[in-house]
């Protein structure tokens, strides 16, 4: 668990929370990374934990696709 937490205060990773109301459901850790052959960039949903992950994935995903389009 330390080490998800230094990639977060680092910048290596952004943490998403899924609630219900102001009650926690979920984690979710991303990261962008660039693919040295080609250049092209790259988000990954990473270090799921959490309970009911089927009711919210599709939100969470285009969340991520879309946070991730507009990172440089």
């Amino acid at each position: 668990m330390g080490a998800l937490y230094s990639e977060f205060l680092s910048g290596k990773k952004t943490l998403w929370l899924v609630l219900e109301g102001d009650k926690f459901v979920s984690m979710a850790m991303s990261t962008i990374r660039t693919v040295d052959a080609t250049g092209q960039r790259i988000a990954t949903l990473c270090d799921l934990a959490g309970r009911d992950v089927h009711k919210y994935a599709a939100e969470l995903c285009a969340a991520v696709e879309a946070w991730a389009s507009q990172q440089n």
